[in-house]
């Protein structure tokens, strides 16, 4: 009878814990399971459901398949609609308190965070906090910045946001569910920036600034407590979409009329598949190996699958 050393030349490897290489053979004796990881697929873009409302300039929030839109133009004093995602069509949702564009947006499709927005007139949006439970949305505390476009990423019961417009800022502000403290200033002071992670891991990439070149490829990376220069992107962009963490990220899009997507482990960014057309102030969520771009122009939606060598298990007994 053959054997499996017989046939490769060498033996399946007894560990206690999971390797990642793509193409391994293992057995776990900690799980008593035999494990091989598969060929890496490659990245790609496909088409989603679209919108019910079209719009720009959104905010967004969730994953596939549990994605969240919100706010936006038209009309030029931002829209109050939301819509969630089951990872084929969007729905309606409650509408916001406050109708914006222009906002941060944070946390999951049932535990939401709108933050800011603009222009920060009337009502004055720029200043308000909208949370929603996955059927509503209630006000939350004031942010002291009244000021928009800026990055954020976290939960609704712990956010953070950083930067923004008008003047270009680079405050830092950070939110436990019922108000909002000032954290460490970003090193560059930008608008239009994407944020991905997590209040205590968050990062901060791309963006306007106003001189001496108007978009910028620098990446930051927060603590909870200060900012730090990580890798830059290797296409400098604003308006772009994100998802995923500090360590593993995704960015797609932007301006001016970008399709590169570039993947981020934490320390530099390398491109990925192209998007099949450009969307720049797009609603955008998910990870770096699942992600979703949502209107920017128009109702369209594109959904990014990163590259990802799934582990399979055969369970012995």
């Amino acid at each position: 009878m053959a054997t499996y050393k017989g046939i490769q030349g060498f033996a399946i490897q007894n560990v206690t814990s999971d390797p990642t290489t793509v193409g391994q053979v293992w057995y776990n004796s900690s799980t008593t399971n035999f494990k091989f990881t598969g060929v890496q697929v490659a990245a790609s873009w496909a088409t989603g459901g679209n919108l019910n409302t079209s719009r720009n300039s959104t905010a967004g929030a969730g994953t596939v398949p549990a994605g969240l839109v919100f706010g936006g133009n038209p009309p030029n004093d931002g829209t109050n609609a939301t819509e969630e995602y089951d990872g084929s069509a969007w729905t309606n949702g409650g509408n916001l308190v406050t109708a914006t564009r222009y906002a941060a947006g944070c946390g999951t499709q049932t535990a939401g965070l709108c933050v800011g927005g603009g222009p920060p007139t009337g009502s004055n949006p720029g200043l308000k906090t909208q949370e929603y439970n996955g059927t509503s949305w209630t006000t939350g505390g004031d942010i002291a910045n009244a000021i928009y476009y800026r990055g954020g990423c976290g939960t609704q019961t712990a956010a953070v946001v950083f930067g923004g417009q008008y003047p270009i800022s680079n405050a830092t502000e950070e939110y436990n569910g019922s108000s909002w403290t000032n954290g460490g200033n970003l090193g560059t002071a930008r608008a239009r920036l994407s944020g991905q992670g997590t209040q205590t891991a968050a990062l901060g990439s791309g963006g306007y600034v106003s001189s001496p070149t108007p978009i910028t490829a620098a990446t930051e990376e927060y603590n909870g407590s200060s900012w730090t220069n990580g890798g830059n992107l290797t296409t400098p962009r604003s308006n772009a979409g994100a998802g995923g963490t500090q360590t593993a990220a995704v960015t797609f899009g932007g301006s001016p009329s970008i399709v590169a997507t570039e993947l981020y482990d934490g320390s530099s960014w390398t491109n990925s598949t192209n998007m099949p057309s450009s969307k720049n102030r797009m609603g955008s969520g998910g990870t770096q190996t699942s992600a979703f771009a949502a209107g920017g122009d128009g109702t369209s939606t594109l959904e990014y699958v990163g590259p990802n060598p799934a582990t399979k298990t055969i369970t012995t007994t």
